[in-house]
């Protein structure tokens, strides 16, 4: 089977297409994938690493951007898919997949025009506009929750997979994870982290948090600030009083390079609700604070901590309202409270798709065979 994958622009498009690649290999060793992404996204690094071939096409998002850059978006849109035929042409698929993202808009749109079977993955409980405008022309929408399927034109083609997430992360085991990471396997871990690139506010609140949360003696934080914002909060926590070197239950990063590690041993998270978060988070079974962030176009992260909150699988604290002091008493108010804690990590782990990209596999897979046996019996 020959796939052409497209998404791009975030860690949130591309790690999703990365997994499903991953599996269509498993499935298909002697499988065919192309990945078609922009020079400028995410995707241009981490996709040769990932040793996938590799095709770039030039396109612009439109959205927030002024008048003229529309303009000139919608221009560039129409050349993309003029560049998108050409590579569908060299590489005669047997089915084009898309993750989300502009990039992945001319792709899978010249994928439906020429005949061939399409699935869009859709990673948020609110689809991103891409997505719903590719909606009518394609084969196959995989979704990671059921609330998702009400907000596209065609929910008869709707497939409930889950959010595709890295192996590494499902095999990482708690024992070795705690040792990897330094910590102490008699304490529970708090994870916090605001996304890829980190929440300025989390931090700030994390910084008033932290002189309390650390005094428990059951507990450890493991602390993610993104790398723009790490001097700055270290600074800020100095400024305080406080001295984050000294703190012998404290891991205190810039960045998460290993997430599964931190994953598999956190109790308890305090977090954005981005699609692969809270993907990670249910595939995991933690309970989790989750803060949307409000600077996300049409607001899905709190589509995505709502479908958890309704769940019991996490709580929300809206972004306006974080503080230190709503941080460290719901933190204290769950691990005092070992049934409720319990419960939420029960429902979590309900609501996880760790077969996810297999499932997703499969789907493709599915529509391949479907088109063969129709042209077959024409």
């Amino acid at each position: 089977m020959r796939t052409l994958i497209a998404g791009g622009g975030t860690g949130g498009h591309v790690n999703p297409a990365l997994a499903i690649a991953r599996v269509l290999a498993e499935q298909d060793p002697k499988g065919e994938i192309l990945y078609v992404g922009t020079r400028d996204g995410l995707e241009a690094d981490l996709v040769p690493r990932a040793g996938l071939a590799f095709a770039t096409i030039d396109v612009k998002g439109i959205l927030r951007k002024s008048a003229a850059e529309r303009i000139t978006g919608v221009v560039k849109a129409a050349g993309a898919c003029l560049q998108a035929a050409r590579i569908i042409r060299r590489f005669r698929p047997d089915v084009v997949v898309g993750t989300g993202g502009y990039v992945c808009g001319p792709v899978v749109l010249m994928g439906a025009v020429s005949g061939l079977p399409t699935l869009i993955q859709e990673q948020n409980v609110f689809p991103g506009l891409t997505n719903r405008l590719l909606s009518p022309f394609v084969t196959r929408i995989a979704v990671p929750f059921d609330d998702a399927r009400k907000y596209f034109a065609t929910p008869g083609k709707v497939v409930v997979t889950g959010n595709p997430i890295r192996s590494e992360i499902l095999d990482r085991k708690r024992p070795e994870a705690l040792a990897a990471m330094g910590l102490d396997p008699e304490r529970r871990t708090l994870l916090v982290f605001g996304g890829s690139r980190g929440a300025e506010t989390i931090n700030r609140a994390m910084i008033e948090a932290l002189p309390k949360l650390l005094t428990r003696g059951d507990l450890q934080v493991v602390f993610a600030t993104g790398t723009t914002h790490h001097q700055a909060t270290v600074e800020a926590m100095t400024r305080a009083g406080f001295d984050p070197a000294a703190q012998r239950n404290l891991v205190l990063v810039p960045y998460l390079y290993n997430q599964d590690a931190a994953l598999a041993c956190a109790d308890l998270a305090v977090t954005r609700a981005g699609g692969i978060t809270v993907a990670e988070l249910t595939a995991m079974g933690i309970p989790a604070i989750l803060v949307p962030s409000p600077n996300v176009t049409h607001n899905h992260q709190e589509y995505n901590a709502q479908a958890l909150a309704s769940r019991g699988a996490a709580i929300i604290i809206a972004d306006a309202a974080l503080t230190g002091e709503a941080i460290a008493g719901q933190v204290q108010a769950l691990l005092d409270d070992p049934d409720r804690l319990a419960a939420m990590t029960k429902a979590a782990r309900e609501m996880g798709r760790p077969s996810a990209a297999a499932e997703i596999g499969r789907e493709i897979r599915s529509i391949v065979r479907t088109r063969h046996r129709s042209s077959s019996s024409r």
